[in-house]
Order: structure tokens, then sequence, then C-alpha cells
């Protein structure tokens, strides 16, 4: 099993925040003019450059979550490498854009351009999160056996140059089976969860997590979560919550086991095997194989779970079962979201791959109680219908839209929800 989160962040506008807005070869910019005006319920809307704006309550916990207008967008275009197929696009804290195509296997192909739409560096990956200056990633290369590559944790520049490499996987010598998440943490940098089987002895599998701070300090290396007989979990996520501790998720049997680490990497709660959640009621089956996972951090220090596609459940801090999802995300369980306007809310993002008349997708702006506060419509002047990319908010607030599904074109509003 491997990260869902590119899945992550970029080829379903993957879930999570940052920590100031939201918080995935080129030409330069453009801009486009769309005739609407969109009704609120004050009757205040506004029609700029591809888009609206719908400010729909303006009261209590929606004050300041509403954007006053938007900018001229800049466009950029990139031709992938043969047989790749162009997903979802982020910009970092500076501005910096990472572009990624789905290669053959698995793995993706980045493309960085600079604010103003220059191309940077390119780089291969399998999972991409933004910081406030760069992006955080992990790199996959072969290893002696299949059930063993090397993983590596990635420190990049905004401009996509790799800064730091670390090896994260265990020794090949001694450990088989790997599989891993990556995830991103809210405030600033990424935890990786990594599991393998030990070739010695009784063959016992081992769970252990890696945290790196946003510029790409080891905040803990290889801290121990779980181990047992067997030979380990079907699936795993790991993520990060607003409080600053990380939870591990994994399969034991027919449940999914909880564990949550300080930032140390200490492991503070826990819950027996029968204790967890039954596979069946928190990822919406019963099969053991098969679920791509992640983990999304909510504002009041949850964290959100999404399973194939859907979010499903919500771990509070230090719980070892799942509650239900707030109504506000379960009516939006198929999307994603990224803290907003410098985490006053939240940016609900439409899922890709609809078809929309008028080639139209909607950014719910959405308070943390829950009430619908307003809403970005981005869309392309004079379109008709099309089948939907991916649309997502980059910790500097810049929304990014890709053109249509498969598209190698994208459209970015810089500083469009940034506070």
């Amino acid at each position: 099993m491997r990260a869902a989160l590119l899945a992550l962040l970029l080829s379903l506008a993957a879930c999570g925040g940052s920590s100031d807005a939201a918080p995935g070869a080129g030409t330069g910019g453009g801009s486009g003019t769309d005739g609407g005006t969109g009704p609120g319920a004050d009757g205040a809307g506004a029609a700029e450059a591809g888009g609206t704006l719908e400010r729909l309550d303006a009261t209590g916990d929606c004050a300041g979550l509403v954007p006053d207008r938007l900018p001229a967008p800049v466009t950029v275009s990139w031709a992938p490498p043969p047989g790749a197929t162009c997903a979802g696009a982020i910009t970092d804290g500076t501005g910096h854009l990472a572009v990624a195509a789905a290669l053959p296997g698995g793995d993706r192909a980045f493309q960085v351009f600079a604010p103003d739409g220059t191309p940077r560096a390119a780089f291969d990956g399998q999972a991409l999160a933004p910081e406030a200056e760069g992006f955080h990633a992990l790199r996959v290369r072969p290893g002696p056996r299949d059930d063993a590559p090397r993983v590596e944790h990635l420190v990049l520049a905004p401009t996509g140059a790799v800064r730091h490499a670390r090896t994260v996987s265990g020794d090949p010598a001694r450990e088989a089976r790997f599989a891993w998440s990556f995830g991103q943490d809210p405030a600033g940098g990424s935890l990786v969860l990594f599991q393998s089987v030990n070739l010695e002895g009784n063959h016992w599998f081992g769970l252990r997590a890696s945290r790196f701070g946003g510029a790409g300090e080891p905040r803990h290396l290889d801290a121990p979560v779980a181990t047992d007989a067997g030979p380990g979990p079907i699936f795993l996520a790991g993520g990060v919550g607003r409080g600053g501790e990380s939870l591990a998720l994994y399969q034991q049997s027919a449940f999914v086991s909880a564990a949550w680490l300080d930032a140390s990497g200490g492991v503070v709660a826990s819950a027996p095997l029968d204790a967890g959640d039954r596979t069946a009621d928190a990822l919406g089956d019963d099969r053991y194989v098969g679920h791509d996972l992640e983990l999304a951090p909510l504002l009041d220090g949850s964290l959100a779970l999404r399973s194939d596609g859907r979010f499903r459940r919500v771990y509070a801090p230090r719980a070892g079962r799942s509650g239900a999802l707030p109504v506000w995300l379960a009516e939006r369980a198929a999307g994603a979201f990224r803290f907003t306007r410098g985490n006053l809310g939240y940016a609900a993002l439409p899922p890709p791959g609809v078809e929309a008349p008028g080639c139209a997708q909607a950014i719910d702006l959405v308070s943390p109680s829950g009430r619908l506060c307003g809403r970005v419509v981005l869309r392309d002047a004079g379109a008709g219908a099309c089948r939907t990319g991916v649309v997502d908010q980059g910790w500097d607030g810049s929304v990014v839209r890709q053109a249509t599904e498969g598209a190698c074109t994208w459209r970015v509003w810089p500083r469009l929800l940034a506070r």
C-alpha cells in the first residue's frame, strides 16, 4: 500500500491545510472575463476574470471569510513526459506552482513554475505537500527486491531543486514488505508512517513514524508505533492534527487500530485490538485489501478519515474510535477541503471528474461551525459542458484550477483566498 496523498494533494485535491492561507514548459499569464454576477443573500456578487464571488453570509464566524475580488489569473501549460496524464497542481507559500502528471507504474512527474509562469526545476515522486517555502515529497527508487524499494523523504526549494533527501525505508537485508503513508502537518512539515516485516526470527511486522519540520529538520525518526506477529497491516494512514499530535491508523484483523504520538514520537494514546473501529464501520465496507486512505486535519484538532475517495469518519484528539463527520463535510464527502483565509474557515473543494454545464466549478467557503458563508465559482468564458479537472488551494492562498480532466493547462488566481 502506498500513500494516498497525492491523491495527496494533487490527483484528488487532497486534504489538509496550511498555517497561513489554507493549509495539489510554461507560458506566461493571461486573464479572462465572465459577464455574470453571482447572487448572494445580501445581493452582493462580483464577476471578474473567469468566475464569480458570492457572499451568502457575513455575520458571526463568517466575518472575513469571503474575499472582495478575484485577481487576474496566470495561465500555465506544460508538456509532460510521454505516457503521462496531467493531474492537479498546488502552490507553496512563495507562490511557486508545482504541477503533476501521473506516470505509468504509480509514480508522478512534477514541474515547478515561478509565480509569473516561468518554468523551474522538474522532479519525480509519489506524494507532495506544500510548505511556507518550498515542498516536501516522497520519492521511491528501486531496491534489491520489489517488496523492498528505497523510500526517500525530500525537502525541496520553492524552485523544485532538492535541498535534502533522507531514506526513511528500512534495511532491505533485514526487512521486506514495505508500505508507507505520507501526511502533511498543517503547521508546516510532514509525517511518514512506514511499515516492514522482519526477515529474521518470527517475522514480526513493525510500524514506525518519522516526522519533519517545515524546513525539513527531523523532529523524530523511526519512532516505534506498533509491532506484532504476522505479515503486518494491509492498509495504513498517518496524519498530523492541528494540536501537534499525529495519528497512525492501521489494519489489524477486522479492526482499524489507532495510535496517537506526541511531537517527540512517543505514543500517548492507543486502543486494544478489539477497542478500535471495525473495518466496515470506519472504511465503508469490510474489505481487507484495496483501501486508499488519508487523514486530513480539521480546525478543532480532530482528523477526518478519507477512504477510497470519500470522507467517512472523524477521529477526535487521542480517540481510539471514530465519530460521525460534521454535517458540512458529510454533505461534501466526495470533495476535499483546506483551511482558508488565515484559518478563519474551510475552502470546500469540488471533486474532479464531474460532467459540469458551462465547465463551472464551485468552492464553498464554510465557517468552523459549518455555515455556508460564500462561494467562488470558476469557469472559462464561453465554455460548454466539460468533465472537470482538479481544483486546489495552495499554502499562500492561491487557487489553482486544471482546465479539464487530464488537461495540461492550469489557471492560478494568486492569493485569492489568502488573508
